[in-house]
C-alpha cells in the first residue's frame, strides 16, 4: 500500500521540478546599472521603461516613454496615451485616452475589441468595456443605452454602454451599428453609470495594461505564486491517507495551477507551457493507473487462470487413468493402495535400480511372494504410458516374460508391482561384459 501511495503522489512531485525549471527559465536578467528616473508626474520609473536618450541596455526599445513637464505618454499604435500610474507590484500601468483626459466628449482615439486587446503585446484586458454605437432612432426603455448628445445629429443618435466585456453587442438593438470600443479600469466601475456624463467620468480614469517586457522575475514570481497555491490546496484537500483522497487532491491541485496561470498569462505562449506539463502529468497518472491495475488485478487473475488450467490438466490425466481402471475390473493384476505399496516395500528400504521412468524397490507380499515395485516418477510417466503398461503386460502370462502382479494409482502416485526376478533382468544379461554369466532361469510355476 505504501508503494501504491508513493506512485499516486509521483505526478505532483514531477510537477514541482518542472515548474521550478519553467519559472527559472522565464526569469530574465535585467540590467542593474540603470537608475530610476522621473517622467512627467511619475516618480521612480524603472526597468523595463526607458526614455529616448537612455542607454540601450536600459529598458526595452518598445517600452519608450515620452516625458514633458506635466505628462508622460506611451504610444500604442498611432495614439499617445497618457500614463497616470505605474504599479510594479501588479506589473500594470494605467493609460488614459487623450480624447477623454479632460472629461471632454468624443470617441475613443482608436478602437479595440476584446480579442484585439488580448492579441496585442500589451494585454490591455479588462472586465468592463465602453462601447459606442450609432442608432437611426432613439432607444426607449433600456437604461443601459446612454445617449451622447454631443456626438448625436438630427437623424443619428450615438449611445454608449458601459458593461461587462462585449455584453452590449449581444443585445444590439435593430437599427444600431457598432462604432468603437475601449476598456475601462475595473476599479473605476463602481456602479453602472446613469448618464453619458457618468460614463465619460469613468472613461477619464483610463484603463490598465500589463507592462510590456515585465520586470525581471515577474513571470517567475507569478508562476511561483500559482505553484504555492496549488501546493497549499493539495495539503488542504487531503482529508485522509487513502489512495483515492491523494489522487483527487493531486488532480484538483494541477487544475488550479493551470487556471491560475491562465488568469495571468492567457493569450501568451507561457499559457501553453503549463498546459503541456499538465497533459504530461495526466499521461503519467494514466500509466500509474494501468500499472496498478496490471499488478493488483490483471496479474492475480492471470495467475489464477494459469493454476486452474494446470489443475484441470492434472485432473484430466487422473480421470483418464481412473476411467481405464474401472473398465478393467476383470484384469488379473491387483490394485493396491499407496499405503500398501509402502508396506510391501517396507518404506522403500531396498532399492534394486533406477530407470528412465522411476526407481525399482524390492518388496514382499503377504503370502511371501517376492516382488519388484517400480515407483513411477511424475515428470517421466504420463497417464498414457501407465495405461499402456497395465493393459499390455497385465494380460501376458508367459514363461519368459515377467508377470505384472499388481499396480497402484492414487492421484499422481503410481506404481507397478512385478514378479521378482532373482537373476536380474533380460537386458542386463544381453549387454553383460561377462559372457560366462549363467542364463536366466525360467519361472518354476508358469502358465500360458
Amino acid at each position: 500500500m505504501a508503494a501504491t501511495k508513493a506512485s499516486a503522489i509521483f505526478p505532483l512531485l514531477l510537477l514541482l521540478p518542472l515548474l521550478h525549471l519553467l519559472s527559472s527559465g522565464l526569469a530574465a536578467a535585467g540590467p542593474e546599472d540603470c537608475p530610476p528616473f522621473s517622467c512627467g508626474q511619475l516618480p521612480d520609473v524603472e526597468y523595463p521603461f526607458r526614455r529616448k536618450d537612455d542607454p540601450t541596455i536600459c529598458g526595452w526599445p518598445f517600452n519608450l516613454l515620452s516625458c514633458d513637464a506635466n505628462r508622460s505618454t506611451f504610444r500604442i499604435g498611432s495614439v499617445d496615451y497618457f500614463v497616470t500610474q505605474i504599479s510594479y507590484e501588479d506589473s500594470t500601468f494605467r493609460l488614459v485616452d487623450p480624447n477623454f483626459a479632460n472629461g471632454s466628449c468624443g470617441h475613443p482615439a482608436q478602437s479595440y475589441t476584446f480579442d484585439d486587446m488580448l492579441a496585442t503585446d500589451f494585454e490591455c484586458s479588462s472586465n468592463y468595456w465602453a462601447s459606442f454605437m450609432s442608432c437611426s432612432e432613439t432607444i426607449q426603455n433600456d437604461a443601459r443605452y446612454l445617449l451622447v448628445s454631443c456626438l448625436s445629429r438630427k437623424d443619428t443618435f450615438v449611445y454608449v454602454i458601459v458593461a461587462p466585456s462585449a455584453y452590449e453587442l449581444v443585445y444590439l438593438h435593430p437599427g444600431c451599428e457598432y462604432l468603437s470600443m475601449i476598456p475601462v479600469a475595473d476599479d473605476a466601475f463602481v456602479t453602472p453609470p446613469s448618464s453619458a456624463i457618468d460614463a465619460f467620468s469613468i472613461l477619464q480614469k483610463g484603463f490598465n495594461c500589463y507592462i510590456p517586457g515585465r520586470p525581471p522575475h515577474w513571470k517567475s514570481t507569478k508562476i511561483h505564486r500559482c505553484l504555492k497555491e496549488a501546493t497549499s490546496m493539495f495539503s488542504d484537500r487531503i482529508t485522509s491517507k487513502r489512495l483515492l483522497s491523494i489522487v483527487s487532491s493531486v488532480v484538483e491541485s494541477e487544475h488550479h495551477f493551470v487556471a491560475c496561470v491562465a488568469h495571468d498569462f492567457y493569450g501568451t505562449y507561457i499559457y501553453r507551457i503549463p498546459i503541456a506539463v499538465n497533459v504530461l502529468i495526466l499521461i503519467v497518472q494514466l500509466l500509474i493507473v494501468l500499472f496498478i491495475l496490471g499488478r493488483f488485478v490483471i496479474a492475480p487473475i492471470t495467475l489464477c487462470v494459469f493454476l486452474a488450467h494446470k489443475l484441470w490438466v492434472s485432473r484430466a490425466s487422473v480421470d483418464t487413468v481412473e476411467k481405464f481402471l474401472r473398465a478393467q475390473q476383470t484384469l488379473t493384476p491387483t490394485r493396491y493402495a499407496y499405503t500398501d505399496i509402502v508396506a510391501i516395500t517396507r518404506h522403500f528400504r531396498q532399492k534394486l535400480g533406477q530407470g528412465g521412468f522411476g526407481s525399482v524397490f524390492k518388496g514382499e507380499l503377504a503370502g511371501g511372494l517376492l516382488v519388484a515395485v517400480k515407483l513411477l516418477g511424475n515428470s517421466k510417466c504420463n497417464g498414457d504410458d501407465f495405461i499402456s503398461e497395465v493393459a499390455t503386460i497385465g494380460r501376458i502370462h508367459h514363461v519368459n516374460v515377467v508377470r505384472l502382479v499388481g499396480y497402484c494409482a492414487e492421484g499422481s502416485k503410481r506404481a507397478l508391482v512385478y514378479e521378482y526376478m532373482p537373476n536380474g533382468s533380460l537386458d542386463r544379461y544381453i549387454f553383460s561384459s561377462n559372457p560366462t554369466r549363467p542364463a536366466l532361469l525360467p519361472r518354476k510355476n508358469s502358465s500360458t
